[in-house]
């Protein structure tokens, strides 16, 4: 448990390190056009909520500071359908999009989810990075991409207690 708990912590850290260099960088790209970049969230039944909660949240902050008004991010999540779905730990999360009607995004977050992707998450999966979006993964949200063909020959990495 300690472990786990550690590597989310220091997962969280370099995440919102990530996040502050992003926004800075979106924010200046932002100040000419102030086309905020949409990131879809993808969510199902026992995904991990520290996964969703914790890089949502910085996302949401990154404008903090930046004078703008307008977000510098759209945050929305995406699963199979927009029936609600558990996540760890009891919170109800009704999703804003399903895989069929999804915007199209700039970011797609995986984070852990319940189980192995169905073959519809797969094809939405292949479908956004087919379409050059941003695909990232959080902890063991990376056996999701992998499912999908998507991590094939290429190096990744997750919880050493988890491959």
């Amino acid at each position: 448990m300690y472990k786990a708990r550690s590597c989310r912590v220091a997962l969280l850290a370099s995440l919102l390190s990530l996040g502050v260099a992003c926004a800075g960088a979106t924010a200046q790209q932002a100040s000419a056009d102030r086309h905020p970049s949409i990131v879809e969230f993808v969510v199902s039944d026992d995904a991990q909520m520290i996964d969703l909660a914790g890089p949502w949240e910085v996302l949401y902050d990154a404008q903090v500071g930046t004078g703008h008004t307008a977000p510098d991010f759209l945050l929305y999540t995406v699963a199979e359908s927009t029936a609600p779905v558990r996540l760890t730990g009891g919170m109800r999360v009704t999703p804003d999009y399903s895989f069929d009607n999804a915007p199209p995004a700039d970011y797609v977050i995986v984070g852990k989810q319940g189980g192995p992707p169905s073959a519809r998450a797969k094809a939405w999966l292949k479908a956004q990075y087919s379409a050059k979006h941003t695909l990232v993964s959080i902890c063991t949200g990376a056996f999701w991409l992998g499912d999908a063909g998507l991590l094939d020959h290429k190096p990744a990495t997750t919880h050493h207690d988890a491959f």
